[in-house]
């Protein structure tokens, strides 16, 4: 599509309300945005040691449910009730599959990968289930998701959702997605300042 096209079409869609699946493109586009941020986070947060029940501890811990709250919202298999990712597939696929061909991803194993999620969600993430309440962990494990499987599902979805979204819109998502350089810096003047016995935050930075 040529700037012309661009130009005019996001003319148009200025002049009049959003459809309910323009709005959720925009909305799933932000939760794949924040998706990528809280898994680019955790990454660097890796190996950084935390000092007892510290920022770094809480940031890891509030990170991943985050992550995982997000994943279970956005893959919820349900597009006649939820307007999720399969709701944006089942009214235009074609940004979709272009992406999951270009990337060498599967339309099944996202789906295998939102029954699996939704198990979590629904035993300990979202409700507390009485009778696995004893076995947190092992909900996690018949789950079966792994990390590399939650970083290619998250890469996965930002690429497919920047498609969606320039598909949608005529023009690219103008968000930038977070770096993470930032906290090799907090690292260090927490550790500035424990090496010169002041608590943290302290004019290290």
């Amino acid at each position: 599509m040529g700037k012309t096209c661009t130009r005019k079409r996001t003319q148009v869609m200025k002049t009049r309300p959003q459809t309910r699946y323009e709005h959720a493109v925009e909305r799933i586009t932000f939760e794949a945005l924040w998706l990528f941020n809280d898994h680019t986070a955790l990454v660097h947060l890796i190996g950084v040691d935390s000092l007892g029940l510290d920022f770094f501890r809480v940031a890891a811990n509030a990170l991943l449910g985050d992550l995982l709250v997000r994943l279970a919202r956005v893959f919820e298999d349900k597009p006649k009730q939820v307007a999720s990712f399969w709701y944006l597939h089942k009214c235009n696929n074609k940004p979709i599959e272009q992406v999951l061909i270009q990337c060498g991803g599967s339309l099944d194993d996202l789906k295998d990968f939102s029954r699996r999620i939704k198990g979590i969600r629904d035993q300990t993430l979202v409700h507390i289930d009485k009778q696995r309440v004893k076995d947190r962990q092992g909900i996690y494990q018949q789950a079966g998701i792994r990390g590399r499987e939650v970083e290619q599902t998250v890469h996965l979805l930002w690429a497919m959702m920047q498609a969606v979204y320039r598909d949608t819109f005529g023009q690219p998502f103008s968000q930038s997605p977070y770096s993470g350089q930032d906290i090799a810096a907090f690292v260090k003047c927490r550790d500035a300042a424990r090496a010169a016995g002041a608590s943290w935050p302290a004019n290290f930075c």
